[in-house]
């Protein structure tokens, strides 16, 4: 006969191995090792990595420090609002062909790049504390970028108050929930601020 073994427990997903004839015959004693993942590690896995989307010069904007006290869902919020500013004004004067795929382009990048992955970021929160709360530790890296449409030396700084806006989200999650597990070492936010030496061309 062939046999299944499956393990189950609870927040975690199942595991199942198939046992052949072939073993049942050669092994006296059957030892099977299952590893079960917790849930919340396996959707987290799925959400990574998460690119946030700044509108230009955010936040703070012309300011020359290098960190910020604002949060990153907040910014996000009101560039998001902007979305038909942006279509209007990038296809003013466009003829009708051209405009319809600007439209839809400008679209698809709101929708697809800016509100997905900032919805994206809650979630990954919310399947964060679950993971703290059984226990495991958790090492994440926030990395900042930014155009190269102003100096080196200023993009670098708005690169990191880039990546402090993203950081203020998890100091400021749900009461503070995460203070306790980072003072304790369970969870390090390690904080990569690369300016525009690593930005895409685009």
């Amino acid at each position: 006969k062939n046999y299944s073994l499956r393990a189950h427990k609870p927040k975690y997903e199942s595991a199942e191995i198939l046992i052949t004839p072939l073993e049942t015959a050669l092994e006296p004693i059957l030892k099977r090792n299952l590893y079960l993942e917790l849930t919340a590690i396996a959707e987290l896995r799925k959400l990574l990595p998460i690119r946030l989307f700044f509108e230009n010069d955010m936040p703070d904007p012309r300011s020359e420090s290098d960190s910020t006290s604002v949060g990153f869902l907040d910014i996000y919020k009101d560039y998001y609002s902007r979305k038909t500013t942006y279509i209007d004004e990038f296809t003013r004067g466009l003829r009708v062909s051209a405009r319809d795929k600007a439209v839809r382009e400008i679209d698809t990048f709101f929708e697809q790049s800016v509100k997905s992955n900032a919805e994206k970021l809650v979630v990954f929160m919310e399947k964060l504390i679950i993971i703290l709360e059984e226990g495991h530790e958790i090492d994440i890296f926030l990395k900042g970028y930014a155009s190269p449409r102003a100096k080196t030396d200023y993009n670098q700084l708005l690169s990191s108050r880039r990546v402090t806006s993203v950081r203020n989200e998890f100091d400021r999650y749900s009461g503070q929930v995460f203070h306790d597990y980072i003072s304790g070492g369970e969870f390090q936010i390690k904080e990569i601020p690369f300016g525009e030496s690593k930005a895409s061309s685009d």
